[in-house]
Parts: C-alpha cells; sequence; structure tokens
C-alpha cells in the first residue's frame, strides 16, 4: 500500500477524474502504521479512493500470527509469543477470552470498597489460592468498570473465626489504585460485580488464553471442534492500523475506504496503569485508548461497506479538526471499547478549523462492543454539532447504544443541530445500568431525536439489588440536556421509557411528543436501509 500511496502522489498533482487504488484479496499484515497526509487526498472535486477489488474482500491486519505450538496438557498448547504485551488474541477469526474466573458470562460480588484503606473488600472464599500479583480485578462499576492491576492482598480476619466470613483486602497497584479512590463517579458500591483476570491458572475452559510477558510464550486451552494442525492464532501488535491526519491549515481533503476489513489491534497502556473508566469510554485522570481508524484535521473523508471487527481499542476515531466525515455502511464488531468515537480528545472548541461537525454516521450494524472496557459506546460522540447518526443498527452492547454530549452543562458549547434519527436500538446494557439506548448530555439547542425503534432493553442479573435496576431508560436525557425535541420514537419493553435527568443541572426546556406509539411505519423505517446489504 506505500507503493501505491506514492503513485497516487506523483499523478494527484495533475488529477482529472478520480484515482481508485484496488485491493486485491489477501491479508496484508501491517510492517509500519499506514499514514495518510494532505498529500494523499485527492484535488479539487476528484477523490482518492482505497477500494476492494471486485469480488476481493482485502484484510488489513495489525497482527501476526502465532505458530510453533506445543501440547502441554489437558488441552492447552504453549508457542513463542515475541516481546509485544497484547491483551487480545484472536484464533479462527474470533476473540479468544483471556483466562479469567468466573469463567465468561459469570461474575463474583465484593463486599465493600474501603476508601480510608483504598482497598477493595472481597469475601476469602472468592480469592483464588495462588499468586495474584499482575493478575487484574476488573469490576462494575454502575455505568462504567474499573480495571485494576493486583499489587498484594491482605487478610481482614472474621467475626466468627469461620473460614466462610473471612474477608481479603485487594491492594491495586499504582497509579490505577489512587484514580480509582479518587474518582467520585461512577459508584463504589457494596456488592458490585466483578472477575478475576489474567494468571495461568486462570486458564481452565475452552477458548481461553494467557500471555506469559516474562518468557514471551502464549498459552491456549482449544475449543471444541479445533484442532491444533489448523489453528490460526493472531496476536496485535499495532493499536492503529490506518491514521488520516493534516493540520488544521491544511486539512486531509477527498479520501475514501471502501470494502476493506480491518482487523487485530490491542492498547498496551492497561499493562502499565490499569484501566479507571469515567464514561463512554473515556477513563479518569488518563489518556482514552485509540483506535484502529483514526482521523484529524480530515474534511470530505468516506469511510464505506467496510468490516472492522476483532478490534483491542476503538473501531473508528474521528477525532479534533474533522468535519463532513461520511460513514456509512460498515459492519463493527468484536471491539473492546467504542466503536465510533467522534470528537475525542472531548474539548469544546470556538476556532473553527478545530470543530469537530456535520459527520454522517448512516447505515451501520454495530455488535459486541466494550467487550474489553463495558463502558464503552456503540456510537460516541463528544463537543459536536451538525451530526446525523441515522438508520443504524445496534444490539448486544455491555452499556448505551448512542451516547452524545459532554460537559454536565447547560451552559452554550459546540453542542447544537444534531440528528438521531431511525435507528434500530435493542438487546443493550447487557452488563452495566444507569444508561440509555440513547443517551445525552448537556444544551443542545437544535437536536432531534425522532422515529428511532429501541426495544427489549432489561437490568442484567449481576446489578446489584436495588433502585439501579429500573435506570435503564429508551432516551436518557442527562444533566443539562436542554433545548431538544424527541418526538415519534417507538420504545417497547424498557424498564424507563424517556428519563428527564432532575440532577442539578436538569433536563429542561426539551419538546417531547408523540413517544407512546407503536407505529409500523416507524419500526419498518428505522435500521439498516434495504438497499444495504451487510454481511
Amino acid at each position: 500500500m506505500q507503493r501505491a500511496q506514492q503513485l497516487v502522489r506523483d499523478r494527484r498533482a495533475q488529477m482529472q477524474r478520480n484515482l481508485t487504488v484496488y485491493l486485491q484479496a489477501g491479508t496484508y499484515r501491517l510492517t509500519a502504521l499506514l499514514q495518510f497526509t494532505p498529500s494523499d487526498g485527492g484535488r479539487d472535486r476528484f477523490q482518492v479512493i482505497y477500494r476492494a477489488a471486485p469480488q476481493a474482500r482485502p484484510v488489513i491486519s495489525g497482527g501476526q500470527a502465532i505458530t510453533g505450538w506445543q501440547p502441554v496438557g489437558n488441552g492447552i498448547y504453549q508457542a513463542p509469543a515475541g516481546p509485544a504485551a497484547f491483551r487480545q488474541l484472536y484464533v479462527n477469526g474470533k476473540p479468544a477470552v483471556r483466562a479469567r474466573t468466573p469463567n465468561a458470562g459469570k461474575y463474583l460480588r465484593l463486599k465493600r470498597w474501603n476508601t480510608d484503606a483504598k482497598s477493595i473488600i472481597v469475601n476469602t472464599r472468592d480469592r483464588p489460592k495462588i499468586g495474584l500479583e499482575n493478575a487484574e480485578i476488573v469490576i462494575q462499576r454502575a455505568w462504567n468498570q474499573s480495571r485494576l492491576r493486583i499489587a498484594t492482598t491482605q487478610m481482614e480476619g472474621t467475626a466468627k473465626g469461620q473460614v466462610a466470613d473471612q474477608e481479603t483486602a485487594i491492594i491495586a497497584q499504582a497509579p490505577e489504585r489512587d484514580r480509582a479512590f479518587r474518582q467520585e463517579f461512577p459508584y463504589k458500591d457494596d456488592n458490585q460485580a466483578y472477575h478475576w483476570e489474567n494468571a495461568l491458572p486462570f486458564l481452565d475452559a475452552p477458548g481461553e488464553w494467557f500471555l506469559d510477558t516474562q518468557r514471551q510464550t502464549v498459552f491456549y486451552k482449544l475449543r471444541a471442534g479445533e484442532s491444533i494442525d489448523t489453528l490460526h492464532a493472531v496476536a496485535p501488535q499495532f493499536e492503529t492500523l490506518i491514521q488520516v491526519e493534516g493540520t488544521a491549515a491544511d486539512p486531509v481533503k477527498n479520501l475514501a475506504f471502501c470494502g476493506l476489513d480491518f482487523q487485530h489491534t490491542t492498547w498496551f497502556a492497561p499493562n502499565q496503569q490499569g484501566y479507571v473508566g469515567t464514561q463512554a469510554g473515556i477513563p479518569f485522570d488518563s489518556d482514552p485508548s485509540t483506535a484502529a481508524i483514526v482521523m484529524r484535521y480530515a474534511r470530505q473523508v468516506s469511510f464505506a461497506e467496510n468490516v472492522l471487527q476483532n478490534l483491542g481499542g476503538m473501531g473508528l476515531l474521528l477525532s479534533s479538526g474533522t468535519q463532513k466525515i461520511n460513514v456509512n455502511a460498515n459492519v463493527i464488531r468484536n471491539v473492546a471499547d467504542n466503536g465510533i468515537a467522534i470528537g475525542i480528545p472531548v474539548v469544546d472548541t470556538n476556532v473553527p478549523a478545530e470543530k469537530v461537525a456535520n459527520h454522517r454516521i448512516t447505515n451501520n450494524y454495530i455488535t459486541q462492543i466494550g467487550t474489553d472496557y463495558f463502558g464503552a459506546t456503540g456510537i460516541f460522540a463528544g463537543y459536536a454539532s451538525g451530526l446525523r447518526i441515522e438508520h443504524n443498527e445496534l444490539t448486544r452492547l455491555p452499556y448505551s447504544a448512542i451516547s452524545v454530549g459532554w460537559g454536565w452543562t447547560d451552559q452554550d458549547t459546540s453542542l447544537k443541530d444534531n440528528q438521531i434519527r431511525s435507528n434500530h436500538i435493542y438487546r443493550i446494557s447487557e452488563l452495566l445500568f444507569d444508561s440509555g439506548a440513547i443517551y445525552t448530555l448537556s444544551k443542545q439547542p437544535g437536536t432531534v431525536i425522532s422515529e428511532n425503534y429501541i426495544h427489549d432493553m432489561g437490568a442484567s442479573e449481576w446489578v446489584p439489588d436495588g433502585p439501579g435496576k429500573q435506570w435503564l431508560s429508551g432516551i436518557y436525557l442527562d444533566q443539562g440536556s436542554s433545548f431538544m425535541r424527541v418526538e415519534n420514537n417507538v420504545i417497547r419493553n424498557v424498564p424507563q421509557p424517556i428519563t428527564e435527568q432532575s440532577v442539578a443541572p436538569p433536563a429542561q426546556n426539551n419538546q417531547l411528543r408523540n413517544n407512546q406509539s407503536d407505529s409500523i411505519l416507524i419500526k419498518s423505517r428505522s435500521g439498516i436501509q434495504p438497499r444495504y446489504s451487510l454481511d
């Protein structure tokens, strides 16, 4: 692809039509980040297009194939892994499960947070009988997650002298220990669900894996039907595959990516600092993950009919200074963090060239997002204006589906004139709560939420007993949400159809009309439009 880039640059000055680079079938394994600058875009009204050849589905991979597997017993194999401390492993086209206990789909409940001692108290009977140094405790905190590397554990004694009643204090490593206890929200409640992760003794279920970073060896337990002779395992080596970046004075323009399959990324930072989530994929007092595709200072770029899958950070990030980006008819699945993120870093600005504006996010199928960082959303937008999120289908998500807004404020910001229309959203908030299928923050004059079909949301069994089990909304107008129009939405089988937050600054001055209907027409027109066939 680097050679194709140079050919485009050589011809760009004389462009009199679109230039198309066709990628043939096969896997293109990156040895370096693919960077696109203003010299890679089109001129005048013409585009530079990177497109799959007819009937081809080329894969752009940031991974390295793992080979040389040797048996170690009980269906577990080991292989050389190299120096990269990857946090995901993809086997036969699907994410494997990082070794954990309880196994996938089950969790334990902590007893409480000891804020004075900065420790997490668990039942001793739930503490694995192994050394836990460098393992992680992953805690579900209402609308986000804390993923803490363990430094040590301490016995806390017992009231009755019985082993079953004993308590153990978990002491996290720095810096995440300090961050988790300085952070006021999300809540640090009793009985929150958690699991242990990242230790070789946890590797006991088919499809689990573990990386021994000191020995640079990866372990994997075969799934039913798998053979080590035909196993295709890929370890991600990159955080980002493609970076499209200009400057405020000279943005990248008129570039397109069509029909490509982007796979195999990771995010290394939690290896050194854990992860303490704030909201919607934004961590507390640290940088968020990056994405497989990152655009910064780019305009009139098209990202259409691609697949983003098997990714260890975010899928697509439209960052500062991006305007008029068209994201249409993509499949986004098996992504550790946010599917599509708009306006990260979340910084409000009055500088026109820095603004995030006028993006179109349409006809995308988004599922199994937030697989590692549960507070992630299908589509997130911070300080955005003129945004159109229309005709998307979102399902099987741990938290909210579409989240627009930031700042928790009723003051004027860049947020305005956004449209969230005709989306089909169902089976979300499968782990966390205090969520919305469509969630907003802050004053957004001119914003319209209409003709969406939202159904079948219910609290996870792992939400602690109490009012939180009802804190799931079809449309959630959270703090500061104001001057919006919410109309003609169909909301069915959801604990709270529409919530307007009363906590200051309250949601106010919104127009809510005709959101109790069961219109067949609205339901039939929601989601991906018929002319798009996504597989």
